[in-house]
């Protein structure tokens, strides 16, 4: 079973739930994209630093002190990245923080997301 892609992606997630993460990171990779795997934002911001993905995909609420959309404001700080910002929370809450913060989201994503969904959505991504 192939998939036709119009352009392999480096993708940055950022997901502190481990088997969250590891679905998205196997699955992408198997749709043929190269995947960086974060759990937290301190490793996220090293990862955009090193990789420059072409996409960052993160969770809204991790665990440390930063959010997502703090992370996502510090990566787009220094690269133009679109960001697709998933959450477990009220989407709406998600978005007012992003436009606070003026953090350009592509796309928001509740939790739980559609790994397949998710792909395809990333690879419509310019």
């Amino acid at each position: 079973m192939g998939f036709e892609m119009t352009q392999r992606k480096r993708i940055l997630v950022v997901e502190d739930e481990p088997e969250a993460g590891a679905a998205m990171q196997r699955f992408l990779e198997f749709r043929g994209h190269k995947v960086n795997l974060a759990r937290n934002a301190r490793r996220a911001l090293e990862l955009a630093e090193e990789t420059s993905p072409d996409v960052l995909v993160c969770d809204w609420q991790l665990e440390d002190q930063d959010d997502g959309v703090d992370v996502a404001r510090e990566v787009q700080s220094s690269q133009d990245v679109p960001v697709v910002l998933v959450t477990g929370q009220q989407l709406s809450r998600a978005r007012l923080k992003a436009r606070q913060s003026q953090v350009r989201v592509a796309a928001f994503r509740r939790k739980p997301v559609s790994l397949s969904e998710l792909a395809n959505l990333i690879e419509s991504l310019q």
